[in-house]
């Protein structure tokens, strides 16, 4: 699944679709240009309930991953303000992985769980409880880009091959970047990854 949602304002900001089928092993993939000044900013949420589901956020200085009923902090890397970065993280049934602009730089032990998730997906805003919430706290201040996810943890080589297939384009990509489906409402990218994906479907 593929999402493109240009910037959120640090405030009221935010944006809810329907959720893709989430299992136990996956992978994430965007790009991010954070301006948050505040300890948090929420990325993106699928969650019932605190503590279960789908929830990665700036936290602290770190990115965090929290997935089932794990909870990750990613603390080897710290994101500097107003730069642009492609972030993929990883999870398998024995770890989860960090990579940055192609590169591994951490991995944790886990032992594999699944969680309670939402049948929607939201950005740039938590939501607590709800199914589908009021968005309202922990804001994001800052870019998002290019957000897919995929229905397996992706290799060493093709995260570094989607690092390469954008990274290597100096622009800011906007709404005009992609293509408008009338049938469906919903924009989907002109451009597909350098390398190939099972089930890779376009929002």
């Amino acid at each position: 699944t593929r999402i493109i949602h240009p910037c959120f304002n640090g405030v009221n900001s935010s944006f809810i679709t329907q959720a893709p089928s989430l299992g136990g092993k996956i992978s994430f993939s965007f790009w991010i240009k954070l301006q948050n000044e505040g300890s948090i900013g929420t990325i993106c949420q699928s969650r019932l309930g605190f503590g279960e589901g789908l929830s990665i956020f700036y936290f602290n200085n770190f990115l965090r991953f929290d997935y089932g009923s794990i909870q990750t902090q990613f603390n080897k890397f710290v994101p500097e303000r107003e730069r642009l970065y492609h972030i993929v993280i990883t999870q398998s049934a024995t770890d989860r992985t960090l990579f940055v602009d192609g590169v591994k730089i951490q991995q944790n032990a886990i032992s594999l769980v699944d969680g309670e998730y939402s049948q929607y997906m939201w950005f740039g805003l938590s939501g607590g409880n709800a199914n589908k919430p009021t968005l309202s706290y922990n804001p994001l201040q800052g870019s998002l880009d290019d957000f897919q996810i995929f229905d397996r943890p992706l290799s060493d080589q093709e995260v570094l091959g989607l690092y390469l297939a954008r990274g290597n384009t100096p622009k800011k990509y906007t709404m005009a970047d992609y293509q408008l489906d009338n049938s469906s409402g919903k924009y989907y990218g002109c451009e597909k990854p350098a390398v190939p994906f099972k089930n890779d479907t376009y929002l």
